[in-house]
């Protein structure tokens, strides 16, 4: 029997050890959680020494506004089950849902359209005080309970100082001292006749119950330590932990990035190796345009004073012309004067040598007297030898005005004799020497602006290599180094799971085959007509009908047997999972809602005397039932008051 002046304790070699793993975890790395999880999973594995040496146990419950119940305390005996008779619409279950809320708070809950939670289904009737306090004992120690659900705070107190130690406790404190959370505490504790066949596979119950049958610890088990390797992550430099395939992938994904940018770097350097040779080609174009032009230049400057010489040769030519033209004209007026003056004189001795001889004719003639025909005759011989003097005086006129002009006539025209001499037509032109030699120009311009622009592309190339290399060979090197690592450390996670999901599957063999033995010595007390009650890994179980023989799933206890029957079944399992989690760790104390309400007289007997008489004896067990003749009658029973206290509901007793 359990006392609360004295809860038995049970020898600890382990409980130290939690104690010091709690007090130095802010400073262990996960890693070395994890190996620590492995070495004591593989080092428990084969331990069967209790481990644990608390016990659970609430002693009191002070409802100050919860539903119907308002200013209730109850005390709960330490060494018998505690009964609770009442009516129905009493208030039995709202005192089991206080004893949850206290213990464990109301879960989490969202408030859907047409629906109420929890917190609000059990908001007083009477008042604004929505709150209780509990008083427990557990680890070997006692504390109070301090909720207020209307204001949302929680306190937990040591009552030996009085003290607040809410900081240290989580708000579930189910959680905290029988490492079951709220739902799973629920699902196998917290037991209503109403919804017994609602036990479900949970992986916190598996968990908790391979630590145990380990001999490790809620953080140090196997099951905990598969998820958390499930859950590893690998944190990477440049962002937040990831999983070890995606930290694997992302690094592979940087190193073919940085290995596409190397590569774009070489691809860039080749493209500047081809621009460097068009560079060479470009400049050693430019090179000969550049003496083709200065070639030009000088041709150029040759021919400009060829033709200024060319040119200055044509005016003296025009001016020669013109003189030698002038000169023509005037020995032209010359000869012109010199023929007037012959063709005068001629003409005079024409008609002196006719008056003359006009004269003789008519002196021979005696045409005409002798006096007058002498006369007659010398005035024609006078004036044909005037004629005569006149025609000779007429071929010397201006004789040496037209012997100079003769003269500068020749001399004109050996002066342009000798300019068509130095002035050929074959001279180039100086006009087609610049036309070249400004389309060389042009070219000479479109080249230096391709050897600048492939300076620019080879200088930026080199520079952008220099630059940009070493770092990113750097870094694809630091990223194979660190991809290698997180493939180490992902083939190490494997190997260590493996081992692991060993070592896990033969402690579920051997918690299941546990919650077996239990469970089958467990049944028969509540229904002789089903034994050999076996679990498999999952919490799925089967159960054996005596009768036929036959083997039911758990598909068909829920569709085929009976409703107390099928009570009884669940019941059987769940007092069978509380008994092996509370085998070597804390009590867990069992709240019973009308556990057999459907079960016939002689099964509903022999189901309470176990659970009160056998399974109270390592439980603290609290029934509330409605079935008031049946336990008036069983309370004349010899047993019966050495295993039951009664409580009563009104009063609070």
């Amino acid at each position: 029997m359990l006392s609360l002046s004295s809860p038995p304790h049970r020898p600890c070699a382990r409980h130290s050890l939690r104690r010091c793993s709690k007090s130095s975890r802010p400073h262990r790395t996960r890693l070395s959680v994890l190996c620590s999880a492995m070495r004591c999973t593989m080092a428990c594995s084969h331990s069967t020494a209790a481990d644990w040496s608390r016990a659970m146990w609430i002693e009191s419950i002070d409802i100050r506004g919860f539903g119907c119940l308002i200013h209730r305390r109850y005390e709960f005996p330490s060494d018998r089950a505690a009964l609770i008779v009442a009516d129905n619409e009493s208030g039995k279950s709202t005192l089991a849902a206080a004893i949850f809320a206290a213990l464990c708070g109301f879960p989490s809950q969202r408030r859907s359209k047409g629906s109420v939670t929890l917190r609000e289904a059990y908001k007083p009737w009477v008042g604004d005080v929505y709150a209780v306090e509990m008083d427990i004992l557990a680890e070997g120690k006692r504390f109070r309970i301090e909720r207020d659900f209307a204001r949302d705070t929680f306190v937990v107190r040591d009552r030996e100082t009085g003290k607040d130690i809410s900081a240290h406790y989580d708000r579930d404190l189910a959680r905290h001292f029988l490492h079951l959370p709220l739902d799973d505490f629920r699902r196998i504790a917290f037991i209503c006749g109403k919804d017994s066949p609602s036990l479900g596979s949970t992986d916190g119950i598996q968990a908790r119950l391979s630590a145990l049958i380990e001999g490790s610890t809620a953080e140090t088990g196997a099951e905990p330590a598969i998820a958390a390797l499930d859950g590893a992550r690998y944190s990477l430099d440049t962002g937040g932990p990831l999983i070890i395939d995606n930290a694997v992938k992302r690094l592979s994904e940087s190193i073919q990035s940085k290995l596409k940018a190397i590569n774009a770097l070489d691809a860039a350097l080749d493209a500047a190796g081809d621009d460097a040779r068009r560079l060479d080609l470009a400049n050693a174009q430019l090179a000969e345009t550049r003496e083709r032009i200065a070639k030009l230049d000088a041709e150029f400057d040759e021919a400009a004073a060829a033709e200024q010489a060319s040119n200055a040769a044509a005016v003296e030519k025009v001016r020669m012309e013109s003189a030698m033209d002038r000169a023509q004209v005037k020995l032209e007026a010359i000869d012109q004067r010199r023929a007037s003056g012959k063709s005068l004189g001629t003409t005079i001795a024409f008609v002196g040598l006719v008056l003359g001889l006009v004269s003789v004719g008519l002196l021979v003639s005696r045409i005409l007297p002798t006096v007058p025909s002498v006369i007659c005759t010398l005035t024609g011989v006078l004036i044909a030898a005037a004629g005569a003097v006149q025609a000779t005086r007429a071929r010397w006129i201006d004789a040496d005005a037209r012997l100079r002009l003769e003269r500068d006539i020749e001399d004109a025209r050996n002066s342009l004799d000798s300019l068509q001499t130095s002035n050929p037509d074959g001279v180039t032109s100086s006009s087609r020497i610049d036309a070249e030699r400004r389309r060389l120009r042009a070219e000479l311009d479109d080249l230096s602006s391709t050897v600048i622009g492939l300076e620019k592309r080879v200088g930026a190339a080199v520079d952008a290599y220099k630059a940009q290399y070493p770092a990113l060979r750097d870094e694809l090197q630091r990223l194979e180094r660190e991809r290698a690592k997180a493939e180490r450390f992902g083939k190490a996670i494997a190997i260590a799971r493996s081992t692991l999901a060993e070592v896990a599957e033969g402690s579920r063999k051997r918690w299941a085959a546990a919650l077996n033995q239990s469970a089958s010595l467990m049944l028969p007390h509540l229904n002789p007509d089903y034994n050999d009650l076996r679990f498999d890994d999952t919490l799925a179980f089967t159960v054996r009908h005596i009768p036929t023989g036959r083997t039911l799933e758990k598909p068909d206890i829920d569709a085929c047997l009976s409703t107390g029957a099928k009570d009884q079944v669940y019941l059987a399992a769940r007092l069978a999972c509380c008994e092996e989690l509370s085998r070597q760790a804390e009590s867990i104390p069992v709240i019973l809602d009308d556990p057999l309400m459907a079960a016939d007289d002689a099964r509903f007997v022999n189901g309470f005397r176990y659970i009160a008489e056998s399974f109270a004896r390592q439980h603290q067990v609290i029934i509330l039932s409605c079935s008031r003749e049946r336990h008036e009658s069983l309370s004349n029973e010899a047993w019966f008051g050495g295993c039951v206290a009664s409580l009563d509901l009104s009063s609070g007793c």
